[in-house]
């Protein structure tokens, strides 16, 4: 029971890293004349790439709702990110589950 109770903790905190990446996105979309499209995708392959197995694992199931294609492209390397805790490999299996129910692998 600790586990999902851990695991939904992790999902709000997944909630909020991209309902903030989204307003960064927008801001700064604004002031360079991006798109916000271009800038989350950027900050989301620079979060997938982090040597912290955590912010990697935060930043790929965002990304399975943001920009799937991203996700589906750094799958394996995330993979490595897993390492030995079972909440981040939970977090892990769920997300390329959804990423293979909709079609992106």
């Amino acid at each position: 029971m600790r586990v999902l109770a851990e695991l939904s903790l992790l999902r709000r905190e997944v909630a909020a890293f991209a309902r903030e990446l989204r307003c960064e996105a927008l801001t700064l979309s604004r002031r360079q004349g991006r798109t916000q499209q271009a800038l989350i995708e950027e900050a989301l392959d620079y979060y997938l790439l982090d040597a912290r197995p955590r912010t990697r694992l935060v930043a790929f199931a965002a990304a399975v709702d943001i920009c799937p294609h991203l996700a589906a492209r750094r799958l394996h390397d995330v993979h490595q990110a897993t390492c030995d805790c079972l909440l981040l490999r939970t977090l892990f299996w769920s997300s390329a589950q959804r990423l293979k129910r909709f079609g992106w692998l």
